[in-house]
C-alpha cells in the first residue's frame, strides 16, 4: 500500500505498542451502524483489544472473542498458524506473517486488515483534520477512512498511541477461569 501513514501505524503496532481508538461504521444510506471506542495493545501477530463489548485477543495461533452482553466466548486458530503449521513471527522487514496476506488472515488480525486495506476499500488517512498520505519519520495518522465499494465508510480516530518495550504475553491468552459464567464455543 502507497500510504506511508498505514505502513508507520502497522510498523508501530507490530513492533509493540497501545493505542485507543474511536470507530464509527455508517451504512451507505448515511445510518450509524456502529460507533463505539477501545484500546488495543500490539505486538507482532498477537494483539489484545478491547471495546465496552468486547475483548478479543490473539497470541497469533489461537483467537478468543469474549462478547460482554451475551457471555459468551468463541475460540478459533488463526490463519498465521494454520497456514504455517506454527505461528509465524513478524517479518524482519516489519511486515506481518505471510499468512496474513489470505483472506482469512486478513480477517483474523486487525493490523493486516489495515496494511492490506487498498485491495478492499478506499483508504484516506488524516492529519491535523487535513487529508495526508504521510508526515514526518513515526509520524501516527489522527484519522484513517475506509470506504468500500457498496458505500459503507468506516472511520476509525486514533485517540492516543504510546510504544510498549516489554509485553507480557499473557495479555495474549483469553484466560477462561477469568469468565467462570461464559458460555465456551472452542472451534479450534
Amino acid at each position: 500500500m502507497a500510504n506511508g501513514f498505514i505502513n508507520t501505524l502497522v510498523a508501530f503496532l507490530i513492533a509493540g505498542a497501545t493505542l485507543s481508538f474511536s470507530f464509527k461504521a455508517v451504512e451507505p444510506s448515511g445510518k450509524v451502524m456502529y460507533e463505539g471506542s477501545g484500546t488495543v495493545l500490539a505486538i507482532g501477530d498477537s494483539y489484545r483489544m478491547e471495546t465496552p463489548q468486547m475483548l478479543v485477543v490473539s497470541d497469533g495461533e489461537t483467537k478468543g472473542i469474549y462478547q460482554k452482553e451475551i457471555d459468551e466466548i468463541v475460540l478459533q486458530k488463526v490463519a498465521s498458524a494454520g497456514a504455517t503449521g506454527a505461528s509465524a513471527p513478524t517479518g524482519s522487514d516489519g511486515n506481518l506473517s505471510a499468512a496474513n496476506t489470505t483472506l482469512q488472515g486478513i480477517m483474523d488480525n486487525p493490523f493486516a486488515i489495515l496494511q492490506h486495506a487498498g485491495k478492499f476499500y478506499t483508504v484516506t488517512t488524516y492529519k491535523g483534520g487535513k487529508k495526508a498520505t504521510s508526515g514526518a519519520p513515526g509520524a501516527l495518522p489522527d484519522k484513517i477512512e475506509l470506504r468500500a465499494a457498496s458505500g459503507a465508510v468506516y472511520t476509525i480516530g486514533i485517540l492516543d498511541a504510546k510504544k510498549e518495550d516489554t509485553v507480557d504475553a499473557s495479555s495474549f491468552v483469553l484466560n477462561l477461569d477469568d469468565f467462570p459464567t461464559a458460555v465456551v464455543t472452542d472451534l479450534r
